[in-house]
């Protein structure tokens, strides 16, 4: 991680989360600033220099509770390092959560999101479409929606690739 200057305009989103450290795992909280494809941090909301930086091109987002033990974590899984950051409320968990899957590819992060509740309480036919299928884990959701939804009529079309 380099250190960075970074325009500290509105971002999509920022605030403060608490991160686990690389080599010593204690937790700092830490100031965040969300852009296109960055997450910054910082060590106070002041600071103009940030602390690091996470890219999240090809970044997987998901779920971290059952790793840290923490409530609201955020498991982000880059190429080169896996992070952990946990909010202080659930609703702050949410709009990190949204913010983040709309940083990433949608279709790589890895959430148990509400598709499921929604589909068992749908009337009439269903048709799913999922775009740019690229793991297996995410597969393996699609098949669990489908074998969970008994009614009504679930049709399915997988594509490989965006369109």
């Amino acid at each position: 991680t380099q250190t960075t200057t970074v325009d500290r305009g509105e971002g999509e989103r920022s605030g403060w989360m608490t991160k686990q450290g690389d080599l010593i795992k204690n937790w700092k909280k830490r100031w965040f600033v969300l852009t296109a494809n960055h997450l910054y941090y910082y060590r106070a909301h002041s600071d103009k220099q940030c602390a690091g930086d996470i890219i999240l091109d090809n970044a997987i987002i998901g779920p971290g509770h059952h790793k840290t033990q923490k409530p609201n974590t955020i498991e982000i899984a880059t190429k080169n390092r896996t992070y952990y950051v946990y909010t202080d409320s659930l609703s702050e968990y949410e709009g990190w959560v949204a913010a983040l899957a709309q940083a990433t590819s949608p279709l790589r992060n890895h959430w148990d999101i509400s598709l499921l509740e929604e589909l068992k309480i749908a009337k009439g036919p269903i048709v799913l479409i999922v775009r740019g299928m690229e793991c297996d884990k995410c597969m393996g959701k699609v098949e669990t929606i489908i074998r969970s939804v008994q009614s009504p009529p679930v049709c399915v079309f997988i594509s490989h690739f965006y369109f």
